[in-house]
């Protein structure tokens, strides 16, 4: 008893000081990026990017950043923003390069991918077992899975369906009066590029799931393509037959 007593006191000033070391990195971390950022802001106050951003955030109606009086949104939008563009313009871009660095940093800041997903070995990590076996999410572009190691990789948003009033949604979707679905994830062709196609469908609200009387605020809802011909396109991308 005395051991067991001995050994969870032990392990309980473990932790203590394993969160003390970590949360001592955090302060070091977070007090060297914010002067390495004034630093940098401060260098670079009198640059193009800073006075454009200024000048167009005036434009917008914001307030300057330096002059709120309350910390908010619109301070740290612009803060953020003058931030990222103080940093790329100590890169000394020239007109060739600066726009190869936006886009690319647009994707990537967005989880996006800059070549296309081969579905190799390494692109896979194991996200949980489930009834119907592995699960696999792909590491380069996390809404792509597969069933299986060896299981056909699918696109979770390969269809939109978008309904008569404009409104949109991913799931599924009645094809014909025979009741077949459609799903907004079909399986990839490799290499493979994420395309994203939208699908119109007529949506029906119902009284209640018997689906008998329609009823607007009944609050029961099904969706039917509206023209099949619009899954041609769909077809020739993606792997017919999911």
């Amino acid at each position: 008893m005395e051991t067991c007593e001995l050994q969870e006191h032990k392990e309980t000033v473990k932790d203590k000081i394993r969160h003390f070391k970590q949360n001592m990195k955090w302060k070091v971390e977070s007090w060297l990026q914010k002067n390495a950022m004034s630093i940098i802001k401060w260098t670079e106050k009198d640059s193009n990017y800073i006075k454009h951003a200024k000048r167009e955030f005036l434009a917008l109606g914001y307030i300057p950043a330096d002059i709120l009086q309350e910390d908010g949104p619109n301070q740290w939008i612009q803060n953020n923003i003058i931030d990222l563009l103080a940093v790329l313009s100590t890169q000394g871009h020239s007109g060739g390069s600066i726009g190869y660095a936006v886009n690319a940093f647009k994707k990537l800041a967005t989880f996006d991918t800059l070549t296309s997903i081969k579905c190799t070995d390494d692109e896979w990590n194991h996200v949980g077992r489930m009834m119907d076996g592995d699960h696999y999410q792909n590491n380069r572009l996390s809404s792509v899975f597969k069933k299986g190691k060896d299981g056909a990789p699918y696109y979770l948003n390969a269809i939109v369906f978008r309904g008569q009033n404009g409104y949109t949604f991913t799931g599924s979707s009645v094809l014909d009066s025979s009741g077949k679905t459609i799903t907004s994830s079909q399986n990839i062709k490799l290499p493979f590029v994420p395309k994203t196609f939208y699908i119109d469908v007529i949506d029906t609200e119902w009284a209640d799931k018997e689906e008998t009387v329609e009823q607007e605020g009944g609050g029961w809802w099904t969706s039917k393509i509206k023209d099949v011909s619009q899954l041609d396109d769909v077809f020739e991308y993606y792997v017919k037959g999911k």
